[in-house]
């Protein structure tokens, strides 16, 4: 069978090697195309007529096939498929849902921790107060009344706790959070022979509230309260 020019770069195989004749051949006739005669050209066209007919041999087309194949392996391990990025994306979730989740319940932990030592501070201080008045403060809102030149006024929270010319503590410390309901709440009870101070605590487990109820004969038990007493 003969072969045209025209024809001839379309039946010619989709291999490396026969591409690579196919670019090498317009390259040569845009550049030397004007200068070559009909019998230089036919030694070239004698040439591809040999690729052609051997591109045809089953050895050939199963070389072809192989690197083919080869090729597609390759693409198919290049990079990572949809559903494996998917993967990880789903596992960097759920890792950054409790790392965030665990570096929350810490922070809160650690004010509840804050809270039960205020509290305790507190109570030290109301006992130099009973010492000098021989009562404890009346309460005012929630807050101690036992601030001001006669130790009858509200102290405020946050402020100094001082009656006269006595300071109890520097600082009369507010909560970590200090909104609702995360408030400090003082009471005076037992007409003044007694006292509570309560804190709400955010961690729900902590087995400290209930205990501490108990301690102050709380009736009935509220959930998440701790509470300081006289005694």
């Amino acid at each position: 069978m003969r072969y045209s020019t025209d024809n001839f770069l379309d039946i010619l195989p989709s291999s490396f090697f026969c591409l690579k004749l196919r670019v090498n051949y317009y390259l040569l006739l845009d550049t030397f195309g004007t200068l070559l005669d009909t019998k230089c050209m036919t030694p070239l066209k004698n040439l591809a007529n040999v690729f052609v007919s051997k591109s045809r041999s089953p050895q050939l087309a199963r070389s072809s096939r192989r690197e083919i194949s080869d090729l597609n392996s390759l693409s198919k391990i290049s990079g990572f498929t949809l559903i494996e990025l998917l993967v990880v994306i789903v596992v960097i979730g759920i890792l950054a849902t409790l790392v965030v989740a665990n570096f929350s319940s810490s922070r809160s932990r650690a004010r509840d921790i804050k809270r039960k030592n205020d509290l305790n501070s507190m109570k030290t201080a109301l006992r130099l107060y009973y010492n000098d008045f021989q009562t404890y403060p009346a309460a005012n809102g929630g807050r101690i009344a036992g601030c001001g030149a006669n130790g009858t006024s509200a102290c405020a929270w946050g402020s100094i706790f001082s009656a006269g010319t006595t300071t109890y503590m520097s600082e009369l410390v507010a909560d970590p959070l200090n909104n609702s309901p995360y408030l400090y709440t003082y009471a005076q009870r037992n007409t003044g022979d007694g006292f509570t101070i309560t804190a709400v605590l955010e961690n729900a487990s902590d087995t400290d509230s209930t205990a501490s109820q108990n301690h102050c004969a709380i009736t009935p038990v509220v959930a998440n309260n701790y509470v300081v007493c006289e005694d």
